[in-house]
């Protein structure tokens, strides 16, 4: 995934943490020694309101180390420096309601180590959304809708023997298309479909690996271009598209009838309307996916579109995007909101407004010290779903040290991607879906 520098914090950027269970580790610059751990008091760092949030933390070398405490990634709550008794010193954060602490432990000559605790996550709300939302995005579908969708498939070769494989393109409003690639099964007969959606940057091309493989395990697979622009077109076709495309998440931030994020999700409507049309579709299982971006289009299209009857999301972008005028971090695009138009337009692209009407089952990572999509949003959107997570309506699997996905390890992404193996692996074989 790809992202302007100026949108993701310098920590971010240079952050290198590992882990190995719920334990955080900082290694010395250029060199494999460990010269930091952290293993919080409770494995799933985890603890109520009024509890205090806590670490030992713990060095081979260092005399001290310094540590900022913030709530939300926001305002700073603690500060102050550790002294190491033994190789270990004990860091305790109060939690004073409900939110995600970010902790940051620097000392000279280590790059940074970030902790994260969640104090009563399941507290956790939403912003109020607009009393039109509603209103609006049922006139903007009912609009895109009156333009006839046109699909035309264009069969392209693949080395995987068993499918078949090409692109698509549907009219969409104002003259454009909609453009994708598509999967399935040779084999005649009614498959389960998948639609994913992509991750921010570029625009850029898309890979057929990304869908082919799920076509040999018997999806009827489709794969969404975001943008108005050609699915899979060799590198100098992007590399000359305008400048303003390549900016995309700034265009329309002020003005709701043309913001690129409203086009977005009516992209994904309509795609998932050309799913429901195909032929091939069992029409009884249409699950959406993506990461990041795409994780955000496909909780956005979940509370549009009724069709869905499964949402898998990992990191999702675009959960609590006024948050910085609540003294909340904020998340990718990154909108503007303290200018007054763009906070009057965020609500209606904000995920946290489609929570409450998805109907699908729900499946979400995040991780707890990503900069790029922060937790706090992304679980006051899961808090905003309905249904519990006993009843297996919805899941949302934390993973405790994992930065956004780009910048983390395998191991970091781990708990996410085994959940979403284990979905998609039930769901093809009709099979209930294990508990965790």
């Amino acid at each position: 995934m790809k992202f302007n520098r100026s949108n993701v914090s310098v920590f971010a950027l240079s952050a290198v943490v590992l882990a190995v269970g719920c334990v955080s580790v900082a290694r010395d610059r250029g060199q494999d020694a460990p010269v930091l751990s952290a293993t919080p008091s409770v494995p799933s760092a985890t603890y109520k309101v009024g509890e205090k949030a806590t670490w030992t933390i713990k060095s081979p070398t260092l005399s001290s180390v310094k540590y900022t405490a913030k709530r939300d990634n926001a305002g700073v709550v603690a500060s102050g420096t550790l002294q190491f008794q033994n190789g270990e010193a004990k860091l305790e954060v109060l939690g004073d309601q409900p939110s995600f602490l970010y902790v940051e432990l620097t000392t000279e000559g280590a790059k940074p180590l970030a902790l994260a605790a969640a104090i009563s996550p399941a507290k956790i709300e939403a912003f109020a959304r607009p009393a039109d939302f509603r209103k609006f995005w049922d006139r903007r579908i009912a609009d895109a809708r009156k333009v006839s969708l046109h699909p035309v498939i264009t069969p392209k070769p693949t080395n995987r023997e068993s499918i078949e494989y090409g692109t698509y393109q549907l009219d969409f409003i104002k003259g454009e298309h909609i453009y994708g690639q598509m999967a399935k099964p040779k084999a005649k007969g009614k498959y389960p479909a998948i639609i994913q959606f992509q991750w921010a940057g570029g625009p850029y091309p898309l890979d057929p690996n990304w869908i082919t493989w799920r076509a040999e395990q018997g999806y009827l697979i489709f794969n969404s271009q975001a943008h108005n622009v050609l699915p899979t077109e060799p590198k100098s076709y992007y590399d000359a598209l305008p400048a303003a495309i390549k900016g995309y998440s700034g265009i329309g931030t002020d003005d709701l009838e043309n913001n690129y994020f409203v086009e977005m999700y009516l992209r994904a409507v309509r795609s998932v309307d050309f799913v429901t049309q195909h032929p091939d579709w069992d029409g009884k299982t249409l699950i959406v996916i993506g990461t990041s971006m795409g994780g955000q289009q496909t909780l956005a299209v979940s509370g549009l579109h009724p069709a869905i009857t499964h949402s898998i999301a990992n990191v999702p972008a675009g959960s609590d995007l006024s948050a910085i005028n609540y003294n909340r971090s904020a998340s990718y695009p990154f909108l503007p909101v303290t200018n007054p138009k763009a906070a009057a337009v965020a609500p209606y692209v904000d995920v946290n407004n489609f929570a409450q009407d998805i109907k699908s089952k729900v499946l979400i990572g995040f991780g707890w010290v990503d900069t790029v999509c922060a937790p706090t949003g992304i679980q006051a959107t899961f808090n905003a779903i309905p249904g519990m997570p006993a009843t297996g309506k919805k899941e949302l699997v934390p993973m405790i040290d994992s930065p956004h996905n780009h910048q983390a390890t395998a191991a970091q992404q781990k708990p996410f991607v085994d959940r979403e193996a284990a979905w998609l692996d039930a769901i093809r074989k009709g099979e209930p879906i294990s508990a965790r």
